[in-house]
């Protein structure tokens, strides 16, 4: 009998440590890494000063542990004129910097379009968001660093 309670209070504790390491590990993996913060944001401040304007670089950086977005960090400006909010990362794939302006740009557009019509249809309690693919986005050749006003759609109307 004794042999048996030793066994289960080990299995117990070997149980119990394997969890609080688990515990451990997950709670770091989600915590950002302060340098690759700052090196997002290293990245970031020459492609918006060299293409754009009116867009400012905040301080503020995203950090996507889960994978629901096209990158791990990435730095947020904000364009004086239109108010939009976009992220400046590098693709992990191709490596080259890459912004979410015009795709922020548009789901801001469209937000501001059918605002009306959502709450007149379904109430002030409905909430919504409106999203564009950016790769999608980003593959019609209509990067802000694009000025020309034919090749570069402001507008989500003028993409069609």
């Amino acid at each position: 009998m004794r042999r048996f309670w030793k066994g289960t209070l080990i299995a117990i504790g070997v149980l119990a440590v394997g969890m609080g390491g688990l515990a451990f590990m997950f709670n770091q993996s989600m915590q950002s890494d302060p340098d690759e913060e700052a090196k997002a944001i290293e990245l970031a401040e020459p492609y918006v000063a060299e293409r754009f304007d009116n867009a400012e670089l905040t301080t503020e950086v995203t950090f996507d542990n889960m994978g629901n977005l096209p990158f791990e960090y990435a730095a947020t400006a904000v364009d004086s004129v239109s108010g939009t909010e976009f992220f400046v990362y590098a693709d992990e794939t191709t490596g080259e910097v890459v912004d979410t302006f015009l795709a922020s740009k548009w789901e801001d557009d469209v937000t501001d379009a059918i605002e009306d019509s959502v709450m007149t249809a379904f109430g002030h309690d409905v909430t919504y968001d409106v999203f564009y693919d950016e790769v999608a986005v980003r593959q019609l050749d209509a990067s802000a660093a694009n000025r020309s006003p034919i090749k570069q759609p402001t507008s989500y109307r003028q993409s069609w």
